[in-house]
């Protein structure tokens, strides 16, 4: 019986993030993971290679994150990716993240306030060593930072970047 895409994926992205962290984190991370990117794949219906691209995607925004700035570690890097997954779906204009799909991704974050930090922090990292067009970026930048303090992330908002 072949392995299903999401299993195939997860070995593979285990290894890349092993490698950002420059720790072994395939037993602690492999099935958690797991459970994300099948979640993913499961609610977005979306194809084998869809999964992959968005995989793919998402590693190669942590390793950048990494080279300018070190801050990806063995604590983080489950929600740093979890973060690179929503950001990938939404940077690859035709595989935009379905709202459906957040509270499968919210589960896996703890602490609303320091996971939005977190986002805010990772944005503005990002930002210039990635080419995405402004718009898109204060957007996303919008919809992390404007969360009020007691209310999780699991209810995204939609930002019209037509009507600042």
């Amino acid at each position: 019986m072949p392995e299903s895409a999401p299993l195939r994926i997860t070995r593979d992205v285990c290894l890349i993030l092993s490698m950002v962290c420059g720790a072994d984190v395939q037993h602690t991370l492999k099935l958690d993971l797991h459970e994300v990117l099948s979640n993913f794949y499961l609610i977005s219906k979306c194809s084998d290679e869809d999964l992959k691209t968005i995989a793919v995607y998402a590693c190669t925004l942590l390793l950048r994150l990494q080279k300018i700035s070190r801050h990806v570690t063995v604590r983080n890097v489950k929600k740093l990716f979890i973060v690179s997954l929503m950001f990938a779906c939404n940077m690859l204009s035709d595989l935009e993240l379905p709202f459906s799909v957040w509270p499968a991704f919210s589960r896996c974050l703890d602490e609303s306030s320091t996971v939005r930090e977190m986002c805010v922090w990772y944005l503005k990292s990002i930002h210039w060593n990635l080419h995405v067009r402004s718009d898109l970026y204060n957007s996303m930048l919008g919809l992390v930072s404007l969360q009020p303090e007691a209310e999780p992330l699991t209810t995204p908002r939609i930002i019209d970047s037509t009507n600042n």
